[in-house]
């Protein structure tokens, strides 16, 4: 199943909706699974944006939860990409009431909103080192 943008309202309601609704939740049971497995309280959320900006929804409901942290993926794109497209993960860093941690893929570097860079290594964040 995937979406191309040119469904019928109806195909769009019936089906490619209720399929992204449903991959969102195992996406995000999946990745809440894995940190509770390492002894951390995890709440996850799925916003539709309905026309609302995807940053202030996020940055509202951190407010709202009283959230302790956000943890957002990016693309981590780069010059006239990052410039046509914008970053909205990079805007939820800007405006957020909570501190954000922006990981760019689940193997690599991630970035927190001070700009200190840490790495995943045996499914844990670490600094990093001259090792």
């Amino acid at each position: 199943e995937y979406s191309n943008g040119f469904e019928s309202p109806r195909a769009y309601i019936e089906k490619v909706r209720p399929y992204f609704l449903k991959v969102g939740h195992e996406l995000l049971d999946t990745a809440r699974g894995q940190l509770e497995a390492q002894g951390l309280t995890v709440t996850t959320v799925l916003v539709e944006a309905n026309g609302g900006r995807v940053s202030e929804l996020i940055a509202d409901h951190a407010a709202k939860s009283k959230s302790e942290l956000i943890v957002l993926g990016t693309h981590g794109r780069r010059g006239v990409q990052h410039l046509l497209l914008g970053s909205d993960a990079e805007q939820v860093a800007r405006i957020a009431p909570v501190p954000v941690m922006l990981v760019r893929d689940t193997i690599g570097h991630a970035i927190s909103r001070t700009g200190e860079q840490e790495v995943i290594k045996n499914n844990a964040f670490h600094t990093p080192t001259d090792e």
